[in-house]
This record gives C-alpha cells, sequence and structure tokens, in this order.
C-alpha cells in the first residue's frame, strides 16, 4: 500500500512539473539598428546587356554630419577594363609612335571614383544611360550629383612629369560600366580601407583563397525594373541580406489591401523601413 501511495505521489509530482515548464521557442536575432557613420551604398538598379533596355545605375549616400571627398576613393565591380598610355611633347602635342593599349580580362577591378564632394544628406547617381534613367524612375528631392557616364567609362589616371626636355605619360583607362546582375560592390576611401560591401543577385565568392567577407550574405536575385535598397535611416549592419530589400513594382498590392510604392526612386532616401 505504501508503495503504491509513493508511485502515484511521484507520478502527480512528475505531472506537475512538466505542467509548470512552457516550451520556450525564440525567435532569431534580429540585427540592431545602427544607421551607418560612413558614405553607403544605398541602392543599385541594372537591367542585363542582354535586356533591349539595358542600362544601370548605382546610388551613394552620405549619412553622416560632413562633407565627404571621394579624392583617392574607388569602386571594385566585375567589370572588363583596358589601359591606353602615350606620351605628349612639351607643345602637348601626342607622340603617335608612343601609343601602348592593353587589355585586361573580365575580374574585379578597382576603379577611381571621380574627385566629388557629397555633402551630410546628400546623394551620388552614377548612370550609364540618363535618358533610360529618367523613362523607367522619377528623381527623388534629396541633393547632390547626378553623374552621366557612358557605357565606356573613359577617365585619365595620371599625368607623369618628367623632367624638362623629355615627354610626359598620360595614362588613360576605361571601364566597361554596367553593373552585372550578380555581383560584388566594394567600396574604399582614400587609405584603401573598405567601407562598404554590397553583393546582390545570389552572388558568392569565388575565390581564390577565403571570403573576405564571410559573414556577408548576398540578397537574392533582382526582378526585371527593380532594384536593391538600403532600409531608411542608412541601416548598416554589414550583412546585405539583412541591410536592404528589394523593391516592389510601383502599385503593387499588398496583403491587407495596401498598394506599395517603392519603385526605384534615386535620389530619394528608401520608403521602407527595417521592422
Amino acid at each position: 500500500m505504501k508503495i503504491r501511495i509513493l508511485l502515484i505521489t511521484l507520478v502527480v509530482s512528475f505531472s506537475l512539473a512538466l505542467v509548470s515548464c512552457e516550451l520556450v521557442t525564440e525567435d532569431p536575432p534580429v540585427p540592431v539598428l545602427k544607421p551607418a557613420n560612413h558614405l553607403v551604398i544605398n541602392e543599385i538598379f541594372t537591367l542585363p546587356v542582354t535586356h533591349q533596355r539595358a542600362f544601370s545605375w548605382i546610388e551613394l549616400y552620405n549619412p553622416t554630419g560632413a562633407t565627404v571627398n571621394t579624392r583617392g576613393w574607388t569602386f571594385s565591380f566585375t567589370t572588363n577594363v583596358f589601359l591606353t598610355t602615350y606620351a605628349i611633347d612639351d607643345t602637348f602635342a601626342i607622340i603617335p609612335t608612343s601609343f601602348r593599349s592593353y587589355q585586361f580580362p573580365e575580374g574585379a577591378y578597382e576603379i577611381p571614383l571621380p574627385r566629388l564632394s557629397i555633402r551630410s544628406g546628400e546623394f551620388l547617381t552614377a548612370t550609364n544611360n540618363d535618358d533610360r534613367l529618367t523613362t523607367y524612375t522619377d528623381y527623388g528631392q534629396g541633393g547632390g550629383e547626378i553623374l552621366k557616364l557612358s557605357p565606356n567609362w573613359t577617365f585619365q589616371i595620371d599625368t607623369v612629369v618628367t623632367p624638362p626636355g623629355t615627354p610626359d605619360t598620360v595614362r588613360i583607362f576605361t571601364a566597361f560600366f554596367h553593373l552585372r546582375t550578380t555581383d560584388q560592390l566594394v567600396l574604399k576611401d582614400s587609405s584603401g580601407n573598405v567601407v562598404d560591401v554590397v553583393r546582390y543577385g545570389n552572388y558568392v565568392y569565388p575565390g581564390p583563397g577565403a571570403d573576405p567577407f564571410p559573414g556577408n550574405r548576398s540578397t537574392g536575385a533582382i526582378p526585371e525594373f527593380q532594384s536593391i535598397a538600403r532600409y531608411f535611416g542608412a541601416y548598416w549592419t554589414g550583412n546585405t541580406a539583412d541591410d536592404f530589400y528589394i523593391t516592389w513594382p510601383n502599385g503593387t498590392s499588398l496583403p491587407g489591401g495596401a498598394v506599395a510604392w517603392t519603385k526605384p526612386i534615386p535620389h530619394w532616401l528608401s520608403q521602407a523601413y527595417k521592422q
């Protein structure tokens, strides 16, 4: 009898213990909102070169309280590049026999940014087809430069000044400015420090060696006539998949009857907030 009472007591105690315990499932950690304290890549749009309306644009944004001068800064993306060198005499005439042309295979190259000043709260939007940009998007009210580049972005790197009486060497650099649908974009300052890295289109680091940014996950593919945009307020965690969203086509119906108005709009802070 005593044994039976003891067993009943143990069963009841164990049942009560189970009742008092709750199964708790934790949500994955949400990245802490921390606006960037540096120049950021804010929005990216591209249609492939095979598209009948192919064009690209990229937007930088300065969320800091100071003006950023891009002299000496570089922007890395996958492209083909050409380097042309020639000499000029004391009258600045080109010496025809001095021409040399070099073609480099497709790869990720650091392209010097134009020497521009981006003031606090301003944008820099670079496009290779301003007519199509105007047709398929609307410029926002943000201030800043709109840099119109040809698909063959040609600029002078430097002029090597030599002693008097000898020719000066001029280096002309040409990069094919059309963003791929899958790529990694790297922004570096004048000291060579990495300022921002954006991966999109299911980008996977191809090597060689270890991934230099192992915690930076790519966004998915960018649908036609849409873009990837940074969440409102220069949201920055260093992880592209957390920091960017894919814009909806203008007028998209959302659950609950709302309508999305987040089409790509350069020179405008993203309309989407990080929840």
